[in-house]
């Protein structure tokens, strides 16, 4: 019973961050489809490991750049970071973007 119920937990974790993530794609396409960020990003422009972002609060610098600099395909990273690791630095950065806690 208690494997059962474990296997449970880990099934609804694992539905609630792909639905979390297909949310966060989603948004993250509509505001794309609203005018994309022409914001480019040079690592060496913040020496910094974090980045203050208003609105959104620190997150790190280099996951910050990888998304931004993705361009067009920022959403498909959003949704490849965070099925890789959803508790990455990057899917982190990108759920404070796209505010999915």
């Amino acid at each position: 019973m208690k494997t059962l119920l474990i296997l449970s937990l880990l099934s609804f974790n694992t539905l609630a961050a792909d639905q979390r993530i297909d949310n966060m794609v989603r948004h993250c396409e509509a505001v794309m489809a609203q005018g994309v960020c022409k914001v480019v990003l040079d690592r060496k422009a913040y020496p910094n490991p974090t980045i203050l972002v208003a609105g959104v609060g620190r997150i790190s610098t280099d996951s910050y750049i990888k998304i931004k600099n993705a361009g067009d395909q920022m959403c498909n990273v959003v949704r490849e970071v965070c099925t890789a690791s959803f508790d990455g630095d990057d899917c982190k950065a990108a759920r404070a973007l796209w505010r999915q806690k």
